[in-house]
């Protein structure tokens, strides 16, 4: 090989070093390994993790209680309520229950009174009818001659 070719070997070698080196660039560094604690420190971090999960823990108990809380108001509320529905409707029950049984007797008594005229005026029609019937007997027999005039007679008069 001639120097020349080898120069650009060479540096062709040292484009390519440099595009790679570019490329591991561009990628994020491994993370530092975690340092190795000691006994007494991971020990104390032990500690501290239970002393922050005992308090999450309390105040999710907290929480909880709370909720429970609002729930049983709620409920009393609830059944309270309830209770106080059911007594309106069975005031309103008896209400109504007692309004149809005064309305049925005002119309029992409404009917008996009607009934009563009725027979009233069916009585006076009928005395009417009766009374008309004797005028018309009356003046048949008063007619002179004393004799009942038939009906030929009638239509030749």
């Amino acid at each position: 090989m001639s120097l020349s070719n080898r120069i650009r070997s060479l540096l062709s070698k040292k484009a390519e070093q440099e595009a790679a080196s570019q490329e591991g660039s561009s990628n994020p560094p491994p993370p530092p390994p975690a340092p190795s604690h000691t006994l007494e420190e991971l020990g104390k971090l032990i500690a501290q993790e239970r002393a922050a999960g005992k308090a999450t823990n309390e105040t999710l108990e907290k929480e909880l209680h709370e909720i429970r809380a609002s729930i049983d108001k709620m409920d009393v509320a609830a059944k309270s309520s309830r209770e106080t529905q059911n007594q309106t409707l069975q005031f309103l029950q008896q209400d109504a229950e007692r309004e149809i049984k005064y309305f049925e007797r005002k119309l029992k008594e409404d009917m008996t009174h009607w009934d009563k005229q009725l027979k009233e005026r069916e009585k006076n029609l009928e005395q009417a009818v009766r009374q008309g019937q004797e005028g018309q007997e009356a003046r048949v027999e008063r007619r002179p001659g004393g004799r009942k005039r038939s009906s030929k007679n009638k239509k030749s008069n």
